[in-house]
């Protein structure tokens, strides 16, 4: 809806960054491929920028295969080049860990260090650009 809204009245961003299950402790990113087609000049800085502040073992720079997610509407509607951050995709069950969508899905499962070099990553790469 709102990608359909944001092109129907023109607005208009630089790029944007979705943030999708960044906090597992085991997380890994790699480059998704919709990001890479649309994006790929927002994603090589981000991950450059991981690498920069010390999070190369989160942002990992190699190929994650596709996720169909929110990502896809703001670069194919809105025409806003739009990364996704997401854990890397295997294809397997479990591709988010062995709690995901399960009773077991809580708080618990969250790393505050992982949060900590997203966030870190972001306000870098945003305050480079000021």
């Amino acid at each position: 809806y709102w990608a359909r809204q944001a092109a129907a009245r023109g607005y208009k961003a630089r790029y944007g960054i979705l943030l999708d299950m960044v906090g597992g402790r085991d997380a890994q990113f790699r480059y998704e491929g919709f990001s890479m087609r649309y994006a790929e000049a927002v994603m090589h800085r981000l991950w450059q920028t991981a690498h920069d502040i010390g999070a190369q073992n989160l942002f990992i720079k190699a190929d994650g295969g596709y996720a169909t997610d929110d990502h896809l509407p703001m670069n194919e509607v809105a025409g806003i080049p739009t990364v996704d951050v997401i854990p890397y995709i295997t294809g397997a069950a479990n591709t988010f860990g062995a709690t995901w969508h399960t009773t077991a899905d809580t708080p618990g499962n969250i790393s505050r260090e992982n949060l900590r070099l997203v966030g870190q990553t972001l306000l870098q790469m945003l305050s480079e650009e000021l």
